[in-house]
């Protein structure tokens, strides 16, 4: 279970990744489809999309801005 992201992203990213993807499956159990690695495979995709997007000077730290980003 799990995959390695070692080398394409930092451990804090994925563990956010995974954090929030646990979050929202807990409380979507409705959604049929997806387990936990696919999710967290989805959000660290549309990270790597959008993490040069981020602005050091608007005041949010990397790991907040991420979190808003993939919820």
């Amino acid at each position: 279970m799990g995959l390695s992201y070692s080398g394409f992203f930092e451990d804090w990213e994925v563990a956010i990744a995974r954090k929030l993807s646990s979050e929202f499956l807990a409380r979507h159990s409705w959604i049929k489809g997806y387990d936990l690695d696919d999710l967290v495979q989805e959000c660290l995709i549309r990270w790597h999309l959008a993490r040069d997007s981020y602005q050091h000077t608007k005041g949010a730290s990397q790991q907040t801005y991420m979190a808003q980003v993939l919820r």
